[in-house]
C-alpha cells in the first residue's frame, strides 16, 4: 500500500483506497506487509527517496477507545478480512520439465523399437514368387500306421518358394505347408473308404488346385506301411461267416478280419480271418505249429502289399 501525504492510502496493485490500519486490500486480497518493501521501492524510483515509510504503529485498544469516546463516536469494531487469497498453481521447475522430456523420449524410443520388431516379423516370411500360382502336381499316395492311426502322405510338386500349399480331404483342410517343391502333405487319422483329395496352391491372393479320388485301405494294426506278413486262418464268403468264425476261435487273442478286395496282394472276394503281423513267412509257420493248426488248410502265411504281383508269395 502507498501513502501520499494527506490522501487516503491506496493499494499498489489495484489502486483502490483502503483503511490505514488494514492488513489486506479488500478489493484484490493482497497482503500489505508483504508488499511494503515493493511499495517503498516503487516510491523510491519515482521520488528518489531512499527512506522507507515506517510501518504503522501497533494499535492500542485503550487509546483507541478513549479517542473514540472523546470524539463522541465509538471506534469501529475490528473487521475480519475474509477475502480469499488467490491461489496460483506452482510452475514446473526446470528439473521437472527436463525429466518429463526424458520420459517422453524414452517412450518414443520404445514405440519405435516395437514398430520395428513388428515390421521385421511381418516382412521376415519367405519371399513369394511373382505371377499366378502353378497348378500343383500330385504325386502317388502312400499309407502307414503310426500309433494305430493310418497316415496318408502325398507329395505336391511344381511349387516355388513361398507358395502356400494345402491338403483338403472331402472339403476339409487337414494340412498346410510352404514351398518350394517337393512338399509332403499328410492326413493323420485317415478313415477307410473313398475320399476326394484336393491340393490347393495360393500365391499373391490367387489360387489353383488339383483334385483326385483316393481309396484309404483298412488299418492293419502293427504292419508298417501296410507291407508285412499275416497268418491267414480262414477265407470266407460273407462277413457274418467271418464274425462267427472269429468268435469261436480259441487260443488266438489277436484275431482280426479284413476284406481281401482292399489288398491287391490277396485274391479278391473273401473275408479273411487272420492274426499278426509277422516280420517273415517263417515266423508265421512257426506260430501255426505252436497252435497245432494244419498247414496250409487251416493256417498259411500271406503278405499284405499294394502290389498285385505279390499274390503268389505264400508261406506254406
Amino acid at each position: 500500500m502507498t501513502d501520499t501525504g494527506s490522501a487516503s492510502p491506496t493499494c499498489i496493485r489495484c489502486g483502490e483506497p483502503v483503511a490505514s490500519d488494514a492488513l489486506r486490500c479488500p478489493h484484490c486480497a493482497l497482503t500489505f506487509p508483504a508488499l511494503q518493501d515493493i511499495g517503498a521501492r516503487q516510491a523510491e524510483e519515482i521520488t528518489g527517496a531512499s527512506a522507507s515509510p515506517p510501518p504503522p504503529p501497533p494499535l492500542d485498544p485503550a487509546a483507541t477507545a478513549s479517542h473514540g469516546a472523546a470524539a463522541g463516536t465509538a471506534p469501529p469494531p475490528p473487521r475480519a478480512d475474509t477475502a480469499p487469497q488467490p491461489i496460483f498453481p506452482p510452475s514446473a521447475t526446470v528439473e521437472e520439465s527436463s525429466n518429463r522430456w526424458r520420459w517422453l523420449a524414452a517412450a518414443a524410443v520404445v514405440i519405435v523399437a516395437v514398430v520395428a520388431v513388428v515390421l521385421m516379423a511381418s516382412g521376415g516370411d519367405d519371399p513369394v514368387a511373382e505371377g499366378p500360382p502353378p497348378e500343383p502336381e500330385i504325386g502317388p499316395t502312400s499309407f502307414e500306421l503310426v500309433d494305430d492311426q493310418v497316415v496318408l502322405s502325398v507329395d505336391a510338386v511344381n511349387l516355388e518358394e513361398g507358395d502356400a500349399v494345402r491338403l483338403v480331404i472331402d472339403g476339409e483342410q487337414v494340412d498346410e505347408r510352404r514351398g518350394p517343391s517337393p512338399v509332403t502333405l499328410t492326413w493323420t487319422g485317415a478313415t477307410e473308404g473313398e475320399h476326394r483329395l484336393v491340393v490347393q496352391v495360393r500365391r499373391n491372393e490367387q489360387q489353383t488346385e488339383t483334385a483326385t479320388d483316393i481309396v484309404v485301405p483298412p488299418a492293419v494294426l502293427g504292419i508298417d506301411s501296410f507291407d508285412g506278413w499275416i497268418m491267414a486262418l480262414a477265407s470266407l464268403e460273407t462277413r457274418a461267416q467271418a464274425d462267427r468264425y472269429l468268435a469261436e476261435l480259441e487260443g488266438i487273442d489277436d484275431g482280426r478280419i479284413l476284406l481281401s478286395d482292399d489288398w491287391p496282394s490277396l485274391r479278391p472276394g473273401f473275408w479273411v480271418v487272420y492274426a499278426g503281423p509277422f516280420a517273415t513267412g517263417e515266423e508265421v509257420l512257426a506260430r501255426c505249429r505252436e497252435l497245432d493248426r494244419a498247414i496250409p488248410n487251416d493256417c498259411v502265411g500271406r503278405v499284405l502289399t499294394r502290389n498285385p504281383d505279390d499274390r503268389s508269395i505264400i508261406a506254406n
